[in-house]
Protein backbone atom coordinates (compact mmCIF):
# COMPACT_ATOMS: atom_id res chain seq x y z
CA UNK A 1 0.00 0.00 0.00
CA UNK A 2 1.08 3.40 -0.80
CA UNK A 3 0.96 5.68 2.78
CA UNK A 4 1.23 9.50 2.30
CA UNK A 5 4.54 9.60 3.60
CA UNK A 6 6.03 7.45 1.29
CA UNK A 7 4.22 9.23 -1.51
CA UNK A 8 5.99 12.35 -0.50
CA UNK A 9 9.98 10.02 0.11
CA UNK A 10 9.00 9.23 -3.39
CA UNK A 11 8.39 12.15 -5.50
CA UNK A 12 11.46 13.90 -3.34
CA UNK A 13 13.53 11.06 -4.46
CA UNK A 14 12.72 10.75 -8.06
CA UNK A 15 11.41 14.18 -8.62
CA UNK A 16 8.57 13.31 -10.44
CA UNK A 17 4.64 12.97 -9.29
CA UNK A 18 3.35 9.66 -7.77
CA UNK A 19 -0.14 8.49 -8.38
CA UNK A 20 -1.31 5.47 -6.41
CA UNK A 21 -2.74 2.86 -8.57
CA UNK A 22 -5.18 0.20 -6.86
CA UNK A 23 -5.77 -3.30 -8.95
CA UNK A 24 -5.49 -6.97 -8.77
CA UNK A 25 -3.84 -9.28 -11.06
CA UNK A 26 -6.97 -10.95 -11.62
CA UNK A 27 -8.85 -7.93 -12.36
CA UNK A 28 -6.44 -5.52 -13.58
CA UNK A 29 -6.91 -1.60 -12.38
CA UNK A 30 -9.36 -1.13 -10.11
CA UNK A 31 -8.83 2.24 -8.80
CA UNK A 32 -6.80 5.32 -9.96
CA UNK A 33 -5.91 8.62 -7.33
CA UNK A 34 -7.10 11.83 -8.28
CA UNK A 35 -6.04 14.78 -7.45
CA UNK A 36 -7.82 14.74 -4.17
CA UNK A 37 -6.19 11.39 -3.11
CA UNK A 38 -9.59 9.69 -3.83
CA UNK A 39 -9.12 6.11 -5.68
CA UNK A 40 -12.18 6.58 -8.47
CA UNK A 41 -13.54 3.77 -9.14
CA UNK A 42 -12.45 2.08 -13.45
CA UNK A 43 -16.02 1.58 -14.26
CA UNK A 44 -15.32 0.46 -17.88
CA UNK A 45 -13.74 -2.47 -15.95
CA UNK A 46 -14.83 -3.48 -12.55
CA UNK A 47 -18.57 -3.10 -10.54
CA UNK A 48 -17.62 -2.38 -7.06
CA UNK A 49 -19.59 -2.41 -3.80
CA UNK A 50 -18.53 -2.07 -0.38
CA UNK A 51 -20.44 -4.87 2.20
CA UNK A 52 -20.80 -5.33 5.52
CA UNK A 53 -20.16 -8.68 8.08
CA UNK A 54 -24.09 -9.54 7.08
CA UNK A 55 -23.52 -8.57 3.06
CA UNK A 56 -25.38 -5.70 3.21
CA UNK A 57 -24.17 -2.07 1.54
CA UNK A 58 -21.58 -0.71 4.34
CA UNK A 59 -22.24 2.82 5.69
CA UNK A 60 -20.47 5.70 4.64
CA UNK A 61 -17.63 6.48 6.73
CA UNK A 62 -17.37 2.22 7.90
CA UNK A 63 -15.64 -0.23 6.40
CA UNK A 64 -16.96 -3.00 4.26
CA UNK A 65 -15.85 -5.98 2.31
CA UNK A 66 -14.46 -5.11 -1.51
CA UNK A 67 -16.48 -6.70 -3.82
CA UNK A 68 -16.26 -6.76 -7.35
CA UNK A 69 -17.43 -8.07 -11.01
CA UNK A 70 -15.45 -8.10 -14.18
CA UNK A 71 -17.33 -6.33 -16.42
CA UNK A 72 -15.44 -7.81 -19.56
CA UNK A 73 -13.75 -11.35 -18.60
CA UNK A 74 -15.76 -13.27 -20.95
CA UNK A 75 -13.04 -16.30 -20.36
CA UNK A 76 -13.92 -16.83 -17.00
CA UNK A 77 -16.66 -14.82 -15.37
CA UNK A 78 -16.07 -12.84 -11.72
CA UNK A 79 -19.52 -11.92 -10.01
CA UNK A 80 -19.63 -10.51 -6.96
CA UNK A 81 -16.02 -11.95 -6.49
CA UNK A 82 -14.89 -11.36 -2.41
CA UNK A 83 -11.60 -10.17 -3.53
CA UNK A 84 -10.18 -10.00 0.60
CA UNK A 85 -9.48 -6.23 0.77
CA UNK A 86 -11.42 -3.71 3.44
CA UNK A 87 -12.10 -0.42 2.47
CA UNK A 88 -14.19 2.47 2.72
CA UNK A 89 -16.55 4.70 0.71
CA UNK A 90 -15.13 8.66 0.21
CA UNK A 91 -17.46 11.84 1.98
CA UNK A 92 -17.70 12.66 -2.12
CA UNK A 93 -18.88 9.62 -3.05
CA UNK A 94 -21.98 9.43 -5.35
CA UNK A 95 -23.42 6.21 -7.33
CA UNK A 96 -22.40 7.66 -10.77
CA UNK A 97 -19.13 8.18 -9.67
CA UNK A 98 -18.15 6.19 -7.04
CA UNK A 99 -14.61 6.71 -5.17
CA UNK A 100 -12.71 5.19 -2.46
CA UNK A 101 -11.03 7.06 0.77
CA UNK A 102 -8.46 4.71 0.57
CA UNK A 103 -7.63 0.84 1.72
CA UNK A 104 -8.19 -0.34 5.46
CA UNK A 105 -6.11 -3.76 4.41
CA UNK A 106 -7.28 -7.47 4.29
CA UNK A 107 -9.86 -9.33 5.97
CA UNK A 108 -7.89 -11.84 7.66
CA UNK A 109 -5.36 -8.94 8.83
CA UNK A 110 -8.59 -7.84 11.63
CA UNK A 111 -7.50 -7.47 15.66
CA UNK A 112 -10.47 -8.97 17.37
CA UNK A 113 -10.26 -7.05 20.50
CA UNK A 114 -12.59 -7.39 24.19
CA UNK A 115 -15.73 -6.16 23.94
CA UNK A 116 -16.37 -7.45 20.35
CA UNK A 117 -14.24 -4.80 19.26
CA UNK A 118 -12.43 -5.18 15.39
CA UNK A 119 -9.15 -3.50 14.30
CA UNK A 120 -7.98 -3.46 10.70
CA UNK A 121 -4.48 -4.88 10.41
CA UNK A 122 -3.64 -1.10 8.96
CA UNK A 123 -3.62 0.56 12.41
CA UNK A 124 -0.20 -1.19 13.43
CA UNK A 125 1.23 0.52 10.49
CA UNK A 126 0.27 3.36 12.79
CA UNK A 127 2.24 1.72 15.57
CA UNK A 128 5.01 1.58 13.67
CA UNK A 129 5.59 5.38 12.44
CA UNK A 130 4.97 6.60 16.05
CA UNK A 131 8.17 4.42 17.21
CA UNK A 132 10.17 3.88 14.62
CA UNK A 133 12.29 6.98 13.47
CA UNK A 134 15.52 8.04 12.55
CA UNK A 135 16.81 7.79 16.03
CA UNK A 136 15.37 4.75 16.69
CA UNK A 137 17.20 1.74 17.21
CA UNK A 138 14.56 -0.55 15.84
CA UNK A 139 14.51 -1.36 11.99
CA UNK A 140 11.32 -3.25 11.25
CA UNK A 141 8.88 -5.19 13.47
CA UNK A 142 5.85 -7.28 13.03
CA UNK A 143 2.60 -7.29 15.61
CA UNK A 144 1.04 -11.11 16.37
CA UNK A 145 -1.92 -11.32 18.30
CA UNK A 146 -2.18 -15.15 20.66
CA UNK A 147 -5.57 -14.13 22.54
CA UNK A 148 -7.92 -10.91 23.20
CA UNK A 149 -5.57 -9.15 25.12
CA UNK A 150 -2.61 -10.46 23.92
CA UNK A 151 -0.04 -8.92 21.84
CA UNK A 152 3.57 -10.11 20.85
CA UNK A 153 5.69 -7.89 18.92
CA UNK A 154 8.72 -9.44 17.59
CA UNK A 155 11.54 -6.65 16.37
CA UNK A 156 14.89 -6.52 14.86
CA UNK A 157 17.21 -4.17 16.46
CA UNK A 158 20.77 -3.34 17.06
CA UNK A 159 19.95 -4.00 21.11
CA UNK A 160 17.76 -4.85 23.09
CA UNK A 161 14.69 -1.91 23.89
CA UNK A 162 15.25 -0.37 27.04
CA UNK A 163 12.64 0.01 29.39
CA UNK A 164 11.63 3.83 28.21
CA UNK A 165 11.62 2.57 24.08
CA UNK A 166 9.54 -0.40 25.42
CA UNK A 167 7.25 2.22 27.06
CA UNK A 168 6.95 4.19 23.85
CA UNK A 169 5.78 1.08 21.76
CA UNK A 170 3.08 0.09 24.51
CA UNK A 171 1.88 3.45 24.75
CA UNK A 172 1.20 3.57 21.21
CA UNK A 173 -0.19 0.39 21.20
CA UNK A 174 -2.70 1.50 23.66
CA UNK A 175 -3.43 4.93 21.94
CA UNK A 176 -3.88 3.36 18.53
CA UNK A 177 -5.27 0.24 19.06
CA UNK A 178 -7.00 0.08 22.84
CA UNK A 179 -6.57 0.02 27.10
CA UNK A 180 -6.16 -3.14 29.18
CA UNK A 181 -4.08 -4.96 26.60
CA UNK A 182 -1.00 -7.14 27.73
CA UNK A 183 2.09 -6.90 25.24
CA UNK A 184 5.52 -9.19 25.11
CA UNK A 185 8.23 -7.74 23.42
CA UNK A 186 10.16 -10.08 22.06
CA UNK A 187 14.26 -8.88 20.52
CA UNK A 188 15.14 -10.36 17.18
CA UNK A 189 17.95 -11.14 14.93
CA UNK A 190 15.48 -11.89 11.66
CA UNK A 191 11.90 -11.72 10.79
CA UNK A 192 10.02 -14.24 9.10
CA UNK A 193 9.16 -13.13 5.79
CA UNK A 194 7.06 -14.29 2.42
CA UNK A 195 8.81 -16.13 -0.39
CA UNK A 196 8.22 -13.06 -2.49
CA UNK A 197 9.92 -11.23 0.50
CA UNK A 198 6.75 -9.23 1.87
CA UNK A 199 6.84 -8.43 5.18
CA UNK A 200 3.56 -8.90 7.12
CA UNK A 201 3.10 -6.56 9.74
CA UNK A 202 0.07 -8.13 12.00
CA UNK A 203 -1.20 -11.37 11.85
CA UNK A 204 -3.95 -12.51 13.73
CA UNK A 205 -2.75 -16.43 15.35
CA UNK A 206 -6.51 -16.64 16.90
CA UNK A 207 -7.78 -16.33 13.47
CA UNK A 208 -5.42 -19.02 11.97
CA UNK A 209 -5.89 -21.39 15.41
CA UNK A 210 -9.31 -21.48 14.73
CA UNK A 211 -9.27 -22.05 10.85
CA UNK A 212 -7.10 -24.83 11.07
Amino acid sequence: MLFPEDKTMLELALGVPVINEYGASELGVIAMANAEGALEINQTSVYLELVDDFGQPADPGTHGRVILTALHNKAHALIRYDIGDLAQWDEGSVPHAPKLAGLLGRTNDMAHLPGDKKVPGLTFYYVTKAVISDQSPVSEFVVEQHRLDLFVIRYVSKRALNARESDAIKKALETYVGVGLHVSLVHEALLDRSKRGKLRQFSNLMDQASAS
